[in-house]
């Protein structure tokens, strides 16, 4: 296992250092060894090309933190309609206002016995 990580450490943390955090890059190289000593039964003369398998396993690693990534970002999202942030709608309410000025008016303007019962029918 020595052997194979002298061998493959350098290309591997290169391939990693293109497509992962800096941060991450230790993490990333330890689980790929881990996983390599732990294939075939941990029977490392099994694995022909160990540097491919190294490569495989870090591009599997690579896409199962992207969709867990997009899983952890897509359950946080919150979706925002423009109903349920402006609330009520000024203009509806501005209308609604002057109609019924309008409204009032027009009674107003009627003769009194029509207007009471334009009122009347109106409560009604």
């Amino acid at each position: 296992m020595e052997a194979i990580y002298t061998a493959h450490q350098p290309a591997l943390a290169r391939y990693l250092r293109r497509r992962a955090p800096k941060q991450d890059l230790g993490d990333l190289v330890q689980e790929c060894f881990r996983r390599l000593a732990m294939a075939k039964g941990g029977k490392l003369a099994l694995i022909e090309k160990p540097g491919a398998y190294l490569v495989s396993t870090a591009r599997n690693l690579l896409t199962d933190r992207a969709r867990a990534d997009t899983a952890r970002l897509t359950s946080q999202h919150h979706s925002f309609e423009d109903e349920d942030i402006a609330g009520p709608d000024p203009h509806a309410a501005l209308e609604a206002r002057d109609t019924m000025r309008r409204v009032g008016e027009a009674i107003e303007k009627l003769k009194p016995q029509t207007g009471s019962i334009s009122t009347e029918k109106a409560i009604s």
